[in-house]
């Protein structure tokens, strides 16, 4: 496969992955992983970050053990690396070191920094107005409940709008 082929085949099993974790559906979310990890001799430092979400994973464990040690391995002065950040803060969270994962926390807020395109934005609203016209609403009236009542499951992360997807 040429590179942007494989990126897109990665980031499609990255978000699978990351549906059945939201589906609390770990073994298999773990399974995906470790047949994406299999390819790879060395794991790369993105798929310790997804396998360390998926569990509350600390310090002492292998996982979060790989984790650190990529930190003497890796630049993350890039906006990609934000999310590996995020899971190392998370990992001293699940540990109880607080200031260690406030540090990483702000790390990677920071490494976002400059990441939001404002016209890839747009572009891409636009895009979602005009696939999602009343005609199309119209047509998929028949898909879904007899009830006029529309359910919008909005909140902050960590408020429990996971939850109570699963429960709708």
């Amino acid at each position: 496969l040429r590179t942007v082929e494989r990126d897109k085949v990665a980031e499609v099993r990255y978000e699978f992955i990351e549906a059945l974790r939201s589906s609390n559906r770990i073994g298999e979310a773990e399974k995906l992983l470790d047949e994406a990890s299999a390819a790879n001799v060395r794991p790369s430092t993105g798929m310790l970050a997804i396998r360390s979400s998926l569990r509350k994973t600390k310090i002492g464990d292998p996982v979060g053990q790989q984790l650190l040690q990529s930190l003497k391995q890796e630049d993350y002065g890039k906006p990609e690396s934000s999310p590996v950040l995020l899971e190392i803060g998370r990992v001293y969270e699940n540990s109880g070191d607080y200031d260690q994962a406030f540090k990483y926390f702000t790390l990677s807020k920071q490494a976002r920094t400059g990441l939001f395109k404002r016209e890839e934005f747009e572009a891409e609203v636009e895009d979602l107005i005009a696939t999602f016209t009343p005609t199309v609403f119209e047509e998929l009236r028949s898909a879904g409940s007899d009830s006029e009542q529309p359910v919008f499951v909005v909140g902050m992360p960590r408020s429990g709008t996971t939850m109570t997807e699963q429960i709708i």
